[in-house]
C-alpha cells in the first residue's frame, strides 16, 4: 500500500477542507515548497477534476506528515500552545 499524505486547507471564510493522496515524490525538497509558495495557486487534481485554490483565499495550510526537507527559516519541534 502506498504512503498517504495530507492537507487540511483553512480558508478565510472558516470552512476547511481535507485532500488525502499517495505520496508525490520520492524526496521532497525545500526548493519545491519555495516554488509552490511561489506559484501563489495550490494546484490538485481530484477524481478528474482540476481544483485550483488562490492563496489569497486560504488562512493557512496544514500538511502531514511534515517533509523533511524544510526551507532553513522554518521552526523546527513547535507545539501549539493555547493562550494563557
Amino acid at each position: 500500500m502506498p504512503e498517504r499524505r495530507g492537507i487540511t486547507i483553512h480558508f478565510m471564510d472558516g470552512t476547511k477542507m481535507k485532500l488525502d493522496f499517495p505520496k508525490q515524490v520520492e524526496k521532497p525538497s525545500a526548493l519545491k515548497l519555495k516554488e509552490i509558495l511561489s506559484a501563489r495557486h495550490l494546484v490538485a487534481e481530484t477524481e478528474g477534476v482540476l481544483l485550483v485554490f488562490p492563496f489569497d483565499n486560504i488562512k493557512y495550510i496544514e500538511a502531514f506528515p511534515a517533509p523533511a526537507a524544510l526551507p532553513d527559516f522554518a521552526i523546527h519541534g513547535a507545539s501549539i500552545a493555547t493562550e494563557r
